[in-house]
């Protein structure tokens, strides 16, 4: 996959517009008007790789309160995802929960792997899929939910509102014979769920460190989500 270079001196004033953004998020501002600024949910022209438009139908027709967007792609013509974007202000006390910042906007990592998981999506046929850490929108779990014939998609956020969006998103989609499924994930945690042990083939995440804030680690949900060997 080729992506378009971009000068180290754009690469700081970007990061820099990303930062406004969370502090725009935290003084009240809603998620829908920051992500007119083409650094967040809607600056895709910057890769270049998704395109997104707001889908009233399905906002007047869904009663959430959240803003729908419909996601295509060029080269991936099968491509229709719909998806909601929390449309809340973030407070400093809600972003210091369990990792709120996929609430913020949808950061381009996710925008990446959903395009990288897009051009291998043969890799994935008939494979149980777990993402890990995929924020409000999970854009890799749900378009591989879509395109690639897994046989499962499960994709996970540490965070209750984010699954909760999650699971709005999952139900105005067509997975055709996929099932696709949503669930809170944490790491760092004594115990992880059972049925995640030696459960999938493929696990999938964006942007997400080994070590959390509180310095606990993913050792836990790598183990369990391991396929058995033999």
């Amino acid at each position: 996959m080729e992506l378009p270079t971009v000068e180290p001196t754009k690469k700081r004033e970007t990061a820099r517009k990303r930062w406004k953004i969370l502090a725009q998020v935290l003084q009240g501002g809603s998620c829908a008007d920051i992500a007119e600024n083409g650094v967040s949910v809607r600056r895709f022209q910057t890769f270049g790789l998704l395109k997104t438009e707001i889908d009233s139908s399905l906002s007047n027709r869904v009663k959430t309160d959240g803003a729908w967007f419909s996601y295509t792609c060029e080269k991936v013509p099968d491509l229709c995802m719909k998806i909601r974007h929390l449309d809340s202000a973030v407070s400093a006390e809600r972003l210091n929960g369990f990792n709120n910042t996929g609430n913020v906007c949808v950061w381009p990592s996710e925008e990446i792997m959903a395009y990288y998981c897009m051009q291998h999506v043969q890799d994935f046929k008939g494979q149980r899929v777990c993402e890990l850490g995929g924020g409000m929108t999970c854009l890799a779990g749900i378009a591989l939910g879509i395109c690639s014939d897994a046989s499962h998609v499960e994709i996970t956020d540490g965070n209750e509102e984010s699954v909760q969006n999650l699971n709005y998103i999952i139900d105005v989609n067509d997975f055709g014979n996929t099932s696709v499924g949503a669930r809170v994930v944490r790491w760092g945690e004594q115990k992880t769920e059972t049925d995640l042990y030696n459960s999938f083939d493929s696990v999938i995440c964006a942007d997400c460190d080994e070590q959390t804030r509180d310095g606990t680690s993913l050792g836990p949900i790598e183990h369990a989500e391991k396929v058995e060997e033999g």
